[in-house]
């Protein structure tokens, strides 16, 4: 099974490509395309994981993922829900080497600069649903110009940097199936003890032999994947499930001890899960 590169349909003499996935789950292998894909999530939650990185989504949501860069969806589908998300696909050459470049376009500058560590706009901070929802029925010439208008109001919008680390010599289709494997036993049993050994042999490697592997690939240890994955659970649980006791929601995304959570928590997100709990209720 292959999983690089992935390629985006679209008929030729097409820049601008408009996708609606409706489905019980996404497509959850583990891809690259050169096009930026720019993502609003109108139903479903789950994860998103981008490179180096994990992120929960919620409806509402929006992503910008940069060229060439590895990630996937994996859907949590909760009850009988159906995921459904917009997309648009397009590349800054895309109508040519010039055309984004032109003064009357600069205005967009931001954007493409951010585009290429990606960038997580939150539900509740922008506006833009109304144009995510008409997009897919709009002719062509109308979705390239709500398309402009799009990335301008994005271009205004610092959001959360989606992927800090890039592996210059590329993936390959091996790398992509070992990733594959790796980020689906991290996803699907970040609660329970996961062994270096036990997930060194999935892939087939030595722990020392996985050890560099990863490391060069994501710029994280394993470990550190894995706390981060558990991290970015409990931030989930703790804007969702305000009723949850604080240790009941360590226990749950993977820690042993209490205390081992609130460091691990503090170290990655800058403040205890207390004061991030708190932050979240008084923001709702």
């Amino acid at each position: 099974m292959k999983v690089f590169p992935f390629k985006i349909p679209k008929p030729s003499n097409t820049n601008l490509v408009v996708q609606v996935d409706r489905e019980r789950v996404f497509y959850d292998k583990l891809h690259q395309h050169v096009e930026i894909q720019v993502t609003y999530l109108k139903e479903g939650y789950g994860k998103l994981l981008v490179n180096d990185n994990v992120f929960s989504y919620r409806p509402g949501d929006i992503f910008i993922i940069g060229s060439e860069v590895p990630h996937l969806f994996r859907s949590e589908p909760r009850g009988e829900e159906v995921s459904h998300m917009i997309s648009f696909f397009l590349t800054e050459d895309g109508f040519g080497p010039e055309f984004f470049r032109k003064k009357e376009l600069e205005v967009l500058r931001p954007f493409w600069e951010r585009s290429q560590k990606g960038m997580l706009v939150r539900a509740g901070t922008h506006d833009l649903e109304s144009r995510f929802l008409e997009l897919p029925q709009l002719p062509a010439f109308d979705q390239l110009l709500s398309v402009l208008q799009v990335l301008r109001e994005l271009s205004a919008f610092k959001g959360e940097v989606l992927n800090s680390f890039r592996y210059e010599r590329g993936i390959t289709d091996a790398d992509g199936e070992r990733l594959q494997v790796v980020f689906d036993q991290v996803i699907r049993n970040f609660r329970e003890p996961i062994s270096l050994g036990d997930i060194a042999a999935k892939v087939h490697m030595t722990p020392n032999a996985f050890c560099r592997y990863f490391k060069t690939r994501t710029n994280k240890t394993f470990f550190e994947y894995l706390i981060a994955v558990r991290v970015e659970h409990a931030c989930e649980m703790l804007r969702t499930r305000e009723e949850m006791a604080m240790a009941d929601v360590a226990y749950a995304c993977g820690f042993r001890t209490l205390s081992n959570f609130n460091r691990k928590f503090k170290e990655l997100t800058g403040v205890t899960p207390r004061s991030y709990k708190y932050q979240g209720v008084l923001n709702k």
